[in-house]
């Protein structure tokens, strides 16, 4: 089951704004197995956080899971209290 809240147009527009504004985080860490980089979890949130607030953006992020299945439900805010699509699994 899916639903947004009714209008999604300052959400929208503040999400174009940010993704026009957000650079790509700097491949800082290494992984040693497949002699490769990436961006580790701490360098992608100082990346981007700084400029979701700048555009009314923020983030939640739910953990869970059924003790074998391992889960993490994101849920994107604006601070119009506009809300994009939010699906739930039955």
């Amino acid at each position: 089951m899916c639903n947004r809240s009714e209008s999604i147009a300052a959400l929208a527009k503040a999400l174009a704004a940010f993704q026009g504004e957000v650079r790509d985080p700097s491949k800082g860490s290494d992984n040693p197995f497949f002699k490769s980089k990436y961006v580790s979890l701490d360098g992608l949130v100082a990346a981007v956080r700084p400029v979701l607030s700048r555009h009314g953006l923020s983030y939640l992020q739910f953990p869970g899971g059924d003790g074998q299945l391992v889960t993490m439900r994101t849920m994107l805010l604006h601070e119009s209290g506009e809300w994009p699509i939010n699906c739930k699994r039955k």
